[in-house]
């Protein structure tokens, strides 16, 4: 809450205005607002850490002017000013703008969901072979594998009884036959597209 002595945006306090952003950013986009804190720590480096973090979670929200760390810790009336109307334009109107939300746990789920969604959607899609490690995490290519595969022994119909009596019991099953399980998909269709 604003204290009654403020009465403009020239009394706002640094505390203050880093509380007041906070609070609009995680109203307006909550994975974006959610690790930063509202309340401005006491230590110079943790204050020049909390107000660069959100001079740029500014930035990545759209905010067209200057901003920086001198933002939030020594800024000017007129920065304060056009950093706060930049925040509040951006706030949701009303309910029906965030949409009918569920109550409880599900709606705290379909949230986070939906801002993991805008978070890869705002990501421009980069081609697997140039991502950075980030990149393949949020992007869902970490757990890709090369295209490896190995022969597989597959049971055959007729021939000599010591063959039949192989891939009856001592044969290994053809899932278990390649050395890693990320082998078995590629060598089943190689398999199949060579029959």
């Amino acid at each position: 809450a604003v204290p009654p002595e403020v009465q403009s945006v020239r009394d706002l306090t640094p505390e203050l205005v880093v509380e007041a952003a906070v609070r609009c950013l995680r109203a307006v986009r909550p994975a974006l607002g959610a690790p930063l804190s509202p309340l401005l720590p006491p230590g110079i480096s943790a204050r020049f850490r909390l107000a660069s973090d959100l001079a740029a979670a500014c930035q990545e929200l759209g905010f067209g002017g200057d901003v920086g760390y001198q933002t939030f810790l020594y800024s000017s009336e007129h920065d304060t000013r056009r950093l706060l109307l930049f925040l509040v334009e951006k706030l949701p109107r009303d309910e029906g703008e965030r949409g009918a939300e569920p109550p409880g746990k599900s709606g705290v789920l379909l949230r986070a969901i939906g801002a993991q969604i805008r978070e890869q959607l705002g990501t421009p899609w980069v081609p697997p072979v140039c991502r950075t490690p980030r990149l393949q995490r949020l992007q869902g290519t970490s757990r890709f594998h090369a295209f490896a595969t190995c022969p597989l022994v597959l049971p055959q119909t007729g021939g000599p009884p010591e063959l039949q009596e192989y891939f009856g019991g001592a044969a290994p099953p053809v899932p278990a036959q390649p050395p890693l399980s990320s082998q078995t998909p590629p060598a089943l269709l190689e398999t199949h597209t060579a029959q």
